[in-house]
């Protein structure tokens, strides 16, 4: 990717739930960008449909987001294949179940399956996930590779910390082996206080793609036997992988 496109795609990061409306001046001033280069960027990305002016010289995410939010809906190859996976798990143990997607450095839940329970899970499709809380985020982490594990951990020292995953490099890299050798993640109330989780990896194509979870209330925990659980979703996990390199290799087009 170039670097003007890339610097111009660099303006999406910039809308969130926190902040939906940018100014001209305050992209700019965000991403050290001079005015003619700032100005630029965002009219080309208005006449892409990936972002709109509104009133005052403000900017929105644009329609186009939307069309492609549906697309991937209803045609996203990993959804199409996951989402019977996640049914027969949802029908086997009575939990929500979860698919998440990585890439870069964020976690986005893809597909969530709702179980018996009517949970309110903070964190759905589409909603960046914390990358240190949580049994989805957590399930992923240890399998990244070594080189980009360390660029997460000089990035995020405080976070990781303050997650209890380590106070030095070392301690962060002994919790994520525990991890890995135990084959799942957990976690109590991490992200939702009432809920708890476990999570798997799911591999494709030899890397990490993200992982299959699993949440459920605390009372409902004291009902299930997490062993058995780990099992079906370590099942699952493998019918994902060969499901998503089965479509990779036949594509529609």
């Amino acid at each position: 990717m170039s670097s003007s496109l890339s610097k111009m795609l660099g303006i999406l990061d910039l809308f969130a739930e926190e902040t939906p409306v940018w100014s001209a001046d305050a992209i700019c001033e965000r991403l050290g960008f001079s005015t003619s280069s700032g100005y630029r960027y965002i009219r080309e990305l208005c006449d892409a449909g990936l972002l709109t002016r509104m009133t005052g010289g403000a900017y929105a995410l644009g329609a186009r987001i939307i069309e492609l939010e549906f697309v991937m809906q209803r045609a996203d190859p990993v959804a199409r294949v996951g989402r019977p996976v996640l049914k027969q798990l949802t029908a086997a143990t009575g939990c929500d179940a979860l698919l998440s997607n990585f890439h870069g450095t964020h976690v986005i839940n893809i597909l969530h399956e709702r179980g018996v329970e009517d949970l309110q899970v903070t964190y759905t499709r589409g909603r960046q996930h914390p990358l240190f809380k949580g049994a989805v985020a957590k399930a992923i982490l240890p399998h990244l590779r070594r080189p980009q594990l360390v660029r997460i951990y000089e990035r995020n020292q405080q976070a990781i910390s303050e997650a209890g995953m380590g106070d030095t490099w070392l301690e962060f890299w002994r919790h994520l082996q525990a991890i890995k050798r135990r084959g799942f993640s957990e976690s109590h109330g991490e992200l939702d206080p009432q809920l708890s989780g476990l999570g798997v990896p799911v591999f494709a194509n030899d890397g990490i793609l993200g992982s299959l979870s699993l949440a459920y209330t605390h009372a409902r925990a004291k009902l299930l036997n997490r062993d058995g659980l780990v099992e079906q979703m370590q099942i699952a996990s493998r019918q994902l992988t060969e499901a998503i390199e089965a479509s990779y290799q036949s594509p529609s087009h």
